[in-house]
């Protein structure tokens, strides 16, 4: 009966996603409005929202650096999902997190669920995206908001991003900046939405932090042998070399992007015991039913040439 009646506040309470345009943000509009739940959408483009959503999602337009349009956003709310952009410049990439967590303060809302976008070392590093989550969960447990943390280690969708599917299209090889050999939990953006989701509706895990991931630690070698089976056609596995890897991203994004991200990827062949995570604890609190490998891959729209 409680959890009936939890259901029933939910539905008739709006909740906020920030980053509603984004590739980890947009998921979670869809199945909140999939299970009943009433969104208001905080984005930089109006337009684009408006081609990604149905009508009945109230789009607010503000910035993470306007506190005024943040705490318009946070007015008559009652739950909050924040992720933030990918700011690699510290100082700027804190204040934006610490305005949207003020905003929720001042507003009073019950739950706040953060998607940090990745795992967060014990100690701490050199890697400029650890130290920026690392500070605003700090900021997040400091406020007065409850909340629930999650933790995504790496993202399947990334092997279906600009600068790794051509390899896949075109010569058949999963290029990645990781060895062969180390292990990872590989999870979804989809399943990452339906975990923050789930968070949503629970606010007596108010205080707790997941590392998510998927059922399937998986090497290079495996990840290959699985787009093998699906796509009926041989995939290797080539590690990106790390300079390389940053120097293609700088090209492209610009700097400092490719070096902070390069980072990541260095620290994370360093560290392989640290890729690996056992959900099943996790999915006793936060029910989902995970997306194996094998079903991502059948589920994105690969070119006629793969």
């Amino acid at each position: 009966m409680l959890k009936i009646l939890n259901l029933q506040v939910m539905s008739n309470s709006k909740i906020l996603v920030y980053g509603a345009n984004s590739a980890q943000g947009t998921p979670v509009v869809h199945r909140l409005l999939r299970e009943g739940f009433q969104v208001r959408a905080f984005v930089r483009d109006r337009d684009k929202a408006q081609s990604l959503f149905p009508e009945d999602v109230e789009i607010l337009t503000g910035t993470l650096e306007d506190k005024a349009s943040l705490y318009r956003a946070n007015e008559g709310i009652d739950r909050v999902f924040l992720v933030l952009p990918m700011e690699l410049r510290f100082d700027v990439a804190v204040n934006q997190g610490r305005n949207a967590i003020d905003a929720a303060s001042n507003a009073g809302v019950s739950l706040l669920v953060f998607n940090a976008s990745t795992t967060i070392p014990e100690s701490v590093t050199d890697v400029t995206s650890f130290e920026i989550k690392r500070n605003i969960e700090q900021y997040i447990h400091q406020s007065s908001v409850p909340q629930i943390i999650l933790r995504p280690i790496v993202y399947m969708d990334n092997l279906a991003a600009p600068w790794s599917i051509p390899s896949i299209i075109h010569q058949r090889v999963i290029a990645y900046p990781l060895p062969l050999e180390t292990k990872i939990s590989w999870i979804s953006l989809d399943d990452a939405a339906a975990f923050a989701v789930e968070a949503l509706k629970r606010p007596e895990l108010a205080g707790s932090t997941f590392d998510i991931g998927g059922l399937e630690a998986l090497n290079g070698q495996e990840i290959a042998e699985r787009f093998t089976k699906v796509l009926n056609h041989p995939f290797t596995y080539e590690q990106i070399p790390i300079d390389a890897f940053e120097q293609g991203l700088n090209q492209a994004f610009g700097e400092p992007t490719g070096t902070e991200i390069a980072k990541i990827y260095s620290w994370r062949a360093a560290h392989p015991e640290e890729a690996v995570i056992d959900v099943n604890t996790i999915l006793q609190k936060l029910p989902i039913k995970l997306t194996t490998f094998a079903q991502w891959i059948r589920h994105i729209k690969w070119t006629d040439s793969v």
